[in-house]
């Protein structure tokens, strides 16, 4: 038996999801149609080949690049999934792994977890130069294995935006092969004493420092529990000039907690709650833990019931089950929990309003469905002349306020907010000097919230104040309270409410 069958095997059965979802709308005439591009790198001994898909819309894109577990992946994977990010305007890009697909070159036993993270290392840089791309808004998706090679690379400086893993191992691979082995025995019927006693000889067959460890720890794994042969984790006794000891510093015993303890980037943690690949209760306690240390208000540890490895709703989780399965639709919370956060999380990074020209617009498209639209109005060569009045563009969800007036004091610019609408403020002429605070901090209501006209007005001193010139809009969101209108002269401006929902 090979030494890498002994190795750490996380044994985990690819996610193949069935979900197909629509492209919204967009306004076809300003935005780019969704496309498919093949890149190719080399790195290390690696040829590895793989599929950027593009949304349709404004460019720049965010990125998602996807990380594949243990075992085969190719670029067809994940498909469902791919299209609901390409869906909500991020692109995706996935490699088939070495081995497999169009991919070449062979791992080593002992480095494969530090030669998949150098592979994800070069995929990053490679898309930060990407120019239908924004470098500063790429991120990563990985599974089960994929949550020591993602740490791995952060260790070796991986500039990413944020993380979602799905069933990634909150311990080392010792402990987490042995949660597995356990699990298998516990499944076959065993007592949760004879699982636990499973565990502690697996570990200790992957621990021993010396041959007569090895021996005595696996000859009793084996005769007690002979399933070990059937789920390829030890055939048998290795003879003694095969047998070496795994290094104390080696990837059986990486632990990638501390990493994520020390990295403050956002992260979607999603585990299953009937998990027998990966110790799902350790797991999510374990990244709570390192996710408050790292102090990321963004990110978040989710749980899901009655769901297995693969994110799919199940009884018990176990590899009979889900060999036998004739369904693969994953939990509906995973995909659109997915979704939300990301799109949570780019408006709550954004420490202060974005202000940008009006030409950039295309870079924010993607932050919400209706915003190609907003801005589509917004660049009409006839805004100008338009009545100083309400222009609705789709009744109650989106409409633009025209305004012409002179510019008041800032004592006389109270700050404003809203629950039900965005707000895109362009200066068509003269300056805007807004005032902003984060509406959590504000604490003294000036006049109460008016649900019809959705307002709120507050007596706090803005935090800041930003000029925003002829030629440049401002967004403010429901979390940014905001006092417009402070100008020594005239200003012309249009108002686009949006939506939130």
């Amino acid at each position: 038996m090979k030494k890498r069958h002994i190795y750490i095997r996380l044994l985990l059965i690819s996610i193949t999801l069935i979900l197909f979802l629509q492209i919204p709308y967009f306004d076809c005439s300003l935005l780019r149609s969704s496309s498919t591009e093949t890149i190719a790198f080399k790195t290390l001994q690696f040829e590895i080949v793989g599929h950027l898909h593009m949304p349709g819309g404004p460019e720049p894109h965010p990125a998602i690049i996807i990380v594949h577990g243990d075992g085969r992946g190719t670029r067809g994977y994940y498909r469902a999934m791919r299209e609901k990010f390409n869906t909500a305007g991020y692109a995706t890009f996935i490699w088939d792994k070495p081995g497999f697909g169009e991919s070449k070159g062979p791992f080593s036993d002992d480095s494969t977890l530090t030669e998949r993270a150098a592979i994800l290392l070069h995929a990053i840089r490679t898309l930060k130069t990407h120019p239908r791309l924004n470098p500063d808004r790429i991120g990563v998706w990985g599974v089960s294995q994929a949550g020591y090679v993602i740490p791995l690379a952060l260790q070796q400086g991986a500039d990413i935006a944020f993380m979602i893993l799905v069933g990634a191992p909150g311990e080392d691979g010792v402990q987490q092969t042995a949660y597995f082995v356990s699990r298998q025995i516990l499944c076959e019927g065993a007592s949760e004493i004879q699982a636990m006693e499973a565990d502690s000889l697996a570990a200790g067959v992957l621990r021993a420092q010396t041959y007569e460890e090895y021996v005595a720890y696996g000859r009793t794994l084996l005769d007690r529990y002979p399933l070990v042969k059937v789920i390829d984790f030890m055939a048998g006794i290795l003879p003694r000039e095969r047998w070496s000891p795994r290094k104390r510093d080696g990837e059986s015993f990486f632990n990638p907690m501390p990493i994520i303890a020390r990295t403050p980037i956002p992260a979607l943690v999603f585990y299953g709650e009937l998990d027998k690949n990966v110790d799902p209760i350790q797991g999510a306690a374990a990244y709570r833990t390192a996710l408050a240390k790292a102090g990321n208000e963004h990110s978040q540890v989710v749980l899901l019931p009655e769901v297995d490895h693969d994110m799919v709703p199940c009884k018990t989780g176990c590899m009979r089950e889900r060999n036998n399965r004739s369904s693969w639709r994953v939990h509906p919370e995973y995909l659109d929990g997915m979704i939300k956060w990301l799109k949570n999380t780019e408006k709550g990074t954004m420490k202060t309003p974005i202000v940008d020209r009006l030409e950039n617009w295309q870079k924010y498209a993607h932050l919400h469905p209706a915003f190609s639209r907003a801005f589509a109005f917004l660049n009409d060569s006839h805004l100008a002349e338009l009545a100083l009045t309400k222009h609705d563009i789709e009744v109650d969800q989106l409409y633009c306020t025209m305004a012409k007036r002179p510019g008041r004091t800032r004592a006389e610019s109270p700050l404003e907010a809203h629950q039900k609408y965005i707000d895109i403020q362009y200066v068509i002429s003269g300056e805007d000097e807004m005032g902003w605070k984060p509406q959590a901090d504000c604490q003294k209501v000036k006049r109460a919230y008016d649900a019809e006209r959705d307002i709120i007005f507050y007596s706090d001193e803005p935090e800041q104040w930003i000029k925003v010139p002829a030629g440049s809009f401002i967004i403010f969101f429901p979390q940014d309270a905001h006092a417009p209108l402070v100008s020594d002269g005239e200003i012309h401006k249009a108002v686009i409410k949006v939506a939130v929902e």
